[in-house]
């Protein structure tokens, strides 16, 4: 995965977890040359002696180097002055950083203006944010919106597919909370009037050929309850076992399928009954807590016991 990409996958996590600052995170260097090899550490460090250089010579991408540098000792107005000295010569990220800042001082009309002219610029990190800004003022057409021209700009982004698909699902947004991804709309949804399941549903599509795994996990879901497609348990049951076998990361997805995959080969649903295979994919979220796993493995054991014989699921394996 190319250094943009990852970045990339960086600046949206950082909006779904609240963590601010990408220089906090060390994406600030957007230039290899301000990058040093030291013999000592035998790791790349940052030429502070060559980034102070070009910011006094009003380099843009130094100045923005220089204020994460001080922005990563805590000495924040320093850092401030920096990044507006670089945001004023079109760098988005130093205006990303400048609408933090102010955002968290309450100052919301500074911090918006340079947020929408970062985004403006194309910035991804800044769009994902204004989006998340209208959506948190019941301004949910704009967030639409917003997702609709990123689609439209980078159609191989993953992220906006997806997130219109749990918009038009859930009616807002589905933080996967809790012990589970949720799986049902709350009662009352933030946006009820935009839930629409063929919409979600063709989105969820989009997102999981563009091999996200929330993507393929909710389009699995909803092809198994039949909401917004007509019901297809061997669909369902394919995508599921992808997000099982495949997914790394976000715990709670990969554990959640390794569930559904487990009941579905419980039942025969999608694929021929095998009790063999429900039990190896329910017993690794069992160990970890999950209840539904862990009764549908003694349902398993109950029916065939010498499946369990050789293959303790005591709960205290867990421990």
């Amino acid at each position: 995965m190319s250094f943009s990409k990852v970045l990339l996958l960086v600046s949206t996590l950082l909006c779904m977890i609240n963590t601010y600052s990408l220089c906090l995170l060390g994406g600030y260097l957007s230039e290899n040359k301000y990058l040093y090899f030291n013999s000592k550490t035998l790791k790349s460090e940052p030429n502070i002696d060559l980034i102070k250089k070009e910011a006094d010579k009003g380099d843009p991408h130094a100045q923005y180097n220089l204020g994460c540098l001080h922005r990563i000792k805590s000495e924040n107005q320093q850092a401030m002055d920096w990044f507006l000295k670089s945001a004023k010569q079109n760098e988005p990220a130093a205006m990303l950083e400048l609408y933090l800042d102010a955002s968290s001082v309450k100052n919301n009309g500074f911090a918006i203006d340079w947020l929408k002219k970062a985004a403006d610029l194309g910035y991804v990190p800044a769009i994902n944010r204004l989006a998340e800004y209208y959506y948190n003022n019941d301004q949910i057409s704009k967030t639409i919106d917003i997702y609709l021209k990123l689609i439209d700009r980078d159609p191989s982004y993953e992220y906006a597919y997806t997130y219109l698909g749990i918009l038009y699902y859930f009616g807002g947004n589905n933080d996967m909370g809790g012990d589970k991804p949720r799986e049902e709309p709350v009662n009352e949804p933030r946006y009820k009037s935009i839930i629409d399941h063929k919409k979600a549903v063709r989105y969820f599509y989009q997102a999981a050929s563009r091999d996200s795994q929330v993507g393929k996990y909710y389009f699995a879901l909803m092809n198994y309850n039949g909401h917004g497609t007509p019901k297809d348990l061997k669909t369902a049951f394919e995508y599921f076992k992808d997000v099982a076998d495949n997914y790394e990361g976000y715990t709670k997805l990969p554990y959640s399928a390794k569930v559904h995959v487990g009941k579905m080969y419980y039942y025969g649903e999608g694929t021929e009954k095998n009790l063999l295979h429900s039990y190896k994919y329910l017993k690794v979220p069992a160990l970890a807590g999950d209840q539904e796993a862990y009764s549908y493995l003694d349902k398993v054991c109950s029916e065939k016991t010498w499946i369990c014989a050789s293959n303790s699921h005591d709960k205290k394996d867990s421990d």
